[in-house]
């Protein structure tokens, strides 16, 4: 039986500038993406922040939405990061910044780590906020059965 290897992604210190200037706008488009995502969260709990205020929910609904404040603002900053990083790369790429080629790297490798971090926070915010919603409809749909 044969065996396939698989194989071992590069470290960040061999990739081209082009491939990790490419990375880096991945990301961007993903954190633009991922601000919606929370825009969109804050909309839907406060669609329903009157069945909330009704029910037991009322302090994790406020801690959510205190959460979704907090990633907007991280949002912000990270993007930011993100786009200096990407003029970084493209200097460097055109030979300006190739002193600081070393810095630039480490930094590309803790941005990916913040980047990964923040998307792992969303997606925990979003299925905190869904099943808080999920609750309060169920809830809801379930008054209205009884009616």
């Amino acid at each position: 039986m044969l065996h396939t290897i698989p194989k071992q992604k590069a470290p960040i210190i061999y990739n081209s500038f082009e491939y990790l200037h490419k990375k880096t706008q991945k990301w961007l488009l993903e954190i633009y993406f991922i601000k919606t995502e929370l825009n969109f969260l804050k909309e839907l709990i406060s669609e329903h922040v009157i069945e909330i205020c009704k029910s037991d929910n009322f302090k994790d609904a406020k801690m959510y939405l205190t959460g979704i404040e907090h990633e907007i603002s991280l949002n912000d900053k990270l993007t930011e990061s993100i786009k200096d990083h990407a003029i970084n790369l493209s200097l460097l790429a055109e030979g300006v910044y190739l002193s600081k080629q070393q810095e630039i790297r480490k930094n590309h490798t803790i941005l990916k780590i913040e980047v990964d971090n923040y998307i792992e926070n969303l997606k925990y915010m979003k299925q905190q906020t869904f099943e808080l919603i999920l609750r309060v409809m169920n809830k809801n749909k379930s008054k209205k059965l009884l009616k």
